[in-house]
């Protein structure tokens, strides 16, 4: 048989020390463990999902009344109540009322947009006061006759308490 020798030596070119020690003004390396701190102030993506439901309610209220401006009759169930009935009074204005209802539910939507921008920064009072003004308008689609709009707002208020119990 040919004799193939003997293979060459293994040797480990580098072995890291296991301590912190910094070697050539570089900090050893660290798991992942110990580099995933949460910063100060951060909030969960429960609370910032609760606070998503304001920018949804404020966008589509909008998209109804657009809806509602080109004179289709399919709406949203997701949208506010208060603005449906702005729809309405601004539909026997002509088009002048259209407009003037297209302002006050873009100022609306602006209004529950900061509700979910400062919802989202972990602020309870943004919560409660979107909540409570919600809450009015589930009452006002109730009154409306709006059963499955006023269902929607249950759930909705659900969702954001959800959000609002999640902030520490």
């Amino acid at each position: 048989m040919a004799d193939f020798g003997q293979a060459p030596k293994k040797e480990t070119v580098y072995q890291a020390p296991t301590d912190q020690t910094i070697y050539n003004g570089a900090p050893a390396v660290q798991t992942a463990a110990t580099r995933a701190v949460a910063t100060p102030g951060a909030v969960s993506p429960a609370v910032r999902g609760g606070a998503s439901w304001f920018y949804w309610i404020g966008a589509l209220s909008v998209i109804n009344t657009l809806i509602a401006m080109s004179g289709n009759g399919t709406r949203f169930i997701f949208g506010l109540g208060i603005t449906r009935f702005t729809d309405e009074i601004g539909a026997h204005g002509g088009n002048g009322g259209s407009a003037a209802a297209l302002v006050v539910t873009v100022i609306i939507a602006a209004v529950f947009a900061v509700f979910g921008y400062f919802g989202g920064q972990g602020q309870k009072w943004a919560f409660l006061v979107g909540m409570v003004l919600y809450g009015l308008d589930a009452g006002l689609c109730l009154l409306g006759g709006i059963i499955l709009s006023a269902a929607f707002h249950a759930w909705a208020l659900f969702r954001m308490f959800g959000g609002f119990k999640a902030i520490d």
